[in-house]
C-alpha cells in the first residue's frame, strides 16, 4: 500500500477514516491504560506525536454519543483491537479533552478570556448532561459557567464540576485529556504575567486532579517538565514521565522498527542510513527514537531531500530569548555547540520558569526536554547529574544554525542586513562592514552585554550567529588550531575563494581605538592566523580586527 504520509493531521478517527498511513502506537495506549498512575504528565519534544496519542485514547475509551465520531473500524488491525487485558475499558469512559494551546495570549487578560471560552465549549460539547441529570441548582451552576463573562473564580472550579457531572450521568468515572499544558505558562512567562497564568491555572487543575472521585485517570501532554510546586503543589498523585526519567519510553516518537517498516512501505529502504543520520539520534531509557514529524516529512516528499523539517515548524519563542540572553554561562557553550562540539552540564529534575534567567542549568534541561540536545553520558558529582549534551543528528545540528540565523533576522536586520555584513566581510570592506557589526550590537546590547563575565566569548557566539548562513560554502569555526595559537573566528571556504580571520579585543580603558586595533591585528600577524587560509586555498584573505568598548565597535581589514 503507497505512503499517504499524515502530515498535520492528529485527529485518530479522521485520519484512519481517510486512510492515511498510521504508525501504530495503540500499544502505548494499552500501556498507559494499565498503568496504575491516576494522573500522568507526559513530555517530549513538539511534533513528537503527543496529540494524536490523546486523540488515540480518547477514540479508544470514549462511548459513542450523539453528535460525536463513533470508533467504528478505526482500530481493526491494530494491535489494541486483540488486547483483552484493556478490553474492559473499550467505549466505556467519557472523555473531557482540553488543549491549552488555545490560552497561547500577549496579555493576562487575552488568556484569561481564551479560558473562558474554552470552559464554554466544553459545556456545549457536554450539554446533553444537562438537558437531563442536573438538578435545578446545578443547571444554574452550569448557565452561569456558560455565560458570556463568567467570573473567573467559578471558572477554577469548573473542570472539577464537569467530571462530578459526566460520573453521575454515565456512572462511570471519567478519562481527562489536556494537551499543551505548559503552553499558557511558557507565553505567560514571556509576556510578563507568569505569576497570573500561574494563579489561574494551578487551581483549575488541583481541584480537578487531586483526590477527585470522579477520575478515572488523566493524561497531560506538554514539552517542559514544571516544577510541581510552581504548579501542581499538594499534587501528591502526580507521576511525570519525561525524556529524563521514563516510564513508556516508546510512547512518542518512531522506533528503528517502526522506521523500516514505513521506508519498506514507501519503497525507501535503500534511504536508511541517511535517514538515520538526519533525524535519529535520540535515546530514551535505552530506546533510539527518530523524530516522527521529519520522517514523515521526507517520506512524503523524498524527491525533495532531506531537509531540516521540524526546526521549520517553529515554537521556539523561549528558547531564543534564553540563548542570546547574553549571560556566558549559556553563551559559551552556546558556541563549543554551534562548533558541533559537546558539552557537559549539570541536569536539573524540574524547572521553574520565573527562575530561567538566572539559572543557566535550568535553561540546558529546558534545552533537553525541547529536543534541541541529547543527553548522554550521565554521572553523578557533589549532589548534581552531570550529562554530556549534543544536537541528536544532522537535522538539529542545522536547527542551532537556523535558531541563531533568526535570531539575526529578528534584531531588525532581515537578509538585507545579512547579506550586506557577509559581503563586506568576504569583499574585505572596512566600512560596511564596521557599520553592520555597529548596528546589530546596538539593536542587541539589551541581550549582549560585553561589559560582563567574558565579553569577547560573548562576541564570539554573536558573531558566529551573524555567519551561520555561510555554512554551505565556508566553514564558521571558532578557537580552531590556526598558525602558532588559536583563532577567534575563521571563515574558511570549502572551495578556493575568499575567507577571513577575525580576532575579538575589549578595549581597555586607557586604550584609543586605534591601539586596540594594532594590538588585535599584531596577534593575527604574529602567530599567523591567517595560514590556515592560505592552505585551504583561500584567495583573497582577509585579516578582520574588531575592537570593542560598551556599545561602540571599530574594525579594521587589511589583505592577508
Amino acid at each position: 500500500m503507497p505512503v499517504r504520509a499524515p502530515l498535520g493531521e492528529s485527529n485518530f478517527l479522521r485520519l484512519r477514516a481517510e486512510d492515511l498511513t498510521y504508525v501504530d502506537k495503540t500499544h502505548e495506549v494499552a500501556a498507559l491504560l494499565r498503568d496504575p498512575a491516576r494522573v500522568i504528565l507526559l513530555t517530549r519534544p513538539r511534533r513528537f506525536g503527543k496529540t494524536l496519542l490523546l486523540a488515540t485514547l480518547r477514540a479508544f475509551v470514549e462511548p459513542p454519543r450523539p453528535g460525536a465520531e463513533t470508533t467504528g473500524s478505526a482500530f481493526a488491525g491494530t494491535a489494541i483491537d486483540t488486547d483483552t487485558t484493556v478490553a474492559a475499558h473499550r467505549q466505556r469512559h467519557p472523555v473531557i479533552s482540553l488543549t491549552f494551546r488555545e490560552l497561547r495570549a500577549s496579555t493576562y487578560a487575552e488568556m484569561e478570556e481564551a479560558f473562558a471560552a474554552m470552559i464554554r465549549r466544553q459545556l456545549i460539547e457536554h450539554g446533553w448532561v444537562a438537558e437531563g441529570s442536573l438538578s435545578a441548582i446545578e443547571r444554574d451552576i452550569w448557565a452561569t459557567l456558560a455565560g458570556s463573562a463568567p467570573a473567573v473564580g467559578p471558572l477554577r472550579r469548573a473542570l472539577f464540576e464537569l467530571t462530578r457531572w459526566l460520573h453521575t450521568a454515565t456512572g462511570e468515572p471519567v478519562v481527562v485529556l489536556i494537551d499543551e499544558y505548559d503552553t499558557p505558562l511558557q507565553t505567560g512567562w514571556l509576556n510578563g504575567y507568569y505569576d497570573a497564568a500561574v494563579g489561574l491555572i494551578r487551581p483549575f487543575l488541583s481541584e480537578a486532579l487531586k483526590d477527585n472521585p470522579h477520575l478515572h485517570k488523566a493524561v497531560l501532554t506538554g514539552i517542559t517538565r514544571i516544577a510541581r510546586d510552581s504548579l501542581f503543589s499538594g499534587l501528591n498523585n502526580l507521576v511525570v514521565d519525561s525524556v529524563l526519567d521514563v516510564r513508556h519510553p516508546a510512547c512518542c516518537g518512531f522506533t528503528e522498527a517502526e522506521v523500516e517498516q514505513l521506508l519498506a512501505a514507501a519503497d525507501l529502504l535503500d534511504q536508511r542510513d541517511e535517514v538515520r543520520a538526519w533525524y535519529d539520534g535520540y535515546e530514551v531509557a535505552g530506546v533510539r527514537l527518530y523524530n516522527p514529524w521529519s520522517v514523515l516529512s521526507f517520506v512524503d516528499r523524498p524527491q525533495a531531500g532531506f531537509q531540516p523539517h521540524w526546526v521549520n515548524t517553529g515554537g521556539d519563542e523561549l528558547l531564543r530569548s534564553l540563548l542570546i540572553s547574553g549571560d556566558p554561562d549559556v553563551q559559551v557553550p552556546a558556541e563549543a555547540i554551534l562548533r558541533g562540539e559537546s558539552i557537559e552540564r549539570p541536569i536539573v529534575d524540574h524547572l521553574v520558569l520565573r527562575d530561567l534567567p538566572a539559572d543557566a542549568n535550568a535553561i540546558w534541561t529546558l534545552l533537553v526536554h525541547a529536543g534541541y540536545l541529547q543527553a548522554s553520558c550521565t554521572r553523578r558529582e557533589d549532589g548534581e547529574t552531570l550529562a554530556k549534551l549534543m544536537p541528536p543528528n544532522h537535522e538539529l545540528r542545522l536547527a542551532w544554525r537556523i535558531l541563531y540565523k533568526r535570531w539575526m533576522f529578528s534584531a531588525g536586520q532581515g537578509a538585507d542586513g545579512l547579506r550586506r555584513l557577509t559581503d563586506a566581510l568576504l569583499g574585505g570592506d572596512q566600512e560596511t562592514l564596521e557599520a553592520s557589526l555597529q548596528t546589530f550590537a546596538l539593536r542587541n546590547l539589551t541581550y549582549l552585554d560585553p561589559t560582563g563575565a567574558a565579553p569577547e566569548r560573548v562576541w564570539h557566539a554573536f558573531v558566529l550567529g551573524l555567519l551561520a548562513h555561510l555554512q554551505p560554502t565556508h566553514r564558521v569555526q571558532s578557537e580552531q588550531p590556526a598558525g602558532f595559537g588559536r583563532a577567534d573566528v575563521l571563515v574558511v571556504p570549502h572551495r578556493p575563494g575568499p575567507g577571513a580571520v577575525l580576532e575579538f579585543k575589549r578595549r581597555r580603558a586607557h586604550e584609543s581605538a586605534s591601539e586596540a586595533l594594532d594590538a588585535a591585528m599584531m596577534q593575527i600577524d604574529t602567530r599567523r592566523y591567517a595560514d590556515r587560509l592560505a592552505e585551504a586555498g583561500a584567495s583573497p584573505r582577509w585579516k578582520v580586527a574588531v575592537v570593542f568598548s560598551g556599545q561602540e565597535v571599530s574594525v579594521r581589514v587589511e589583505a592577508g
